[in-house]
């Protein structure tokens, strides 16, 4: 199934019937005021499912603690649903890969569903690591 075809199909099930990516394959969606991205490169047929968290606090000992905290829960995919936690310019990102040979519109809404509560959960977490200090 093409990219385009999916987006299509998986907006149709959940009420949005005008879905779709950009020219260059991505699709940002707000869900509870979080901005979620799906990203399809073509040359690779690898679909990315994105979340940029805030940027790390500036304070040394805060900063520590919260990239201890995503250093954890990346070991061994512990914490992360299958996905990965990366940092580029002290913002981590969720990053959750999949090839689209393996999507159907059904499954790709549950890696979203999943992909939603694993961020929900390490955001809540992460607060809760921060002030325990």
């Amino acid at each position: 199934m093409l990219f385009n075809e999916l987006i299509s199909q998986a907006g149709k099930t959940m009420g949005l019937s005008q879905l779709h990516p950009n020219a260059q394959g991505s699709l940002s969606l707000s869900i509870d005021g979080k901005t979620f991205t799906i990203k399809h490169f073509e040359n690779t047929d690898q679909v990315f499912v994105v979340y940029e968290f805030e940027k790390l606090p500036s304070r040394d000992a805060e900063r520590s603690r919260a990239m201890e905290f995503f250093l954890k829960e990346n070991c061994f995919y512990k914490g992360v649903g299958g996905g990965i936690v990366g940092l580029k310019d002290d913002v981590p990102y969720y990053t959750y890969r999949t090839e689209l040979e393996n999507l159907t519109p059904s499954t790709l809404l549950d890696i979203l569903k999943a992909v939603v509560e694993t961020c929900f959960d390490l955001e809540k977490r992460l607060s809760d690591a921060l002030s325990e200090a």
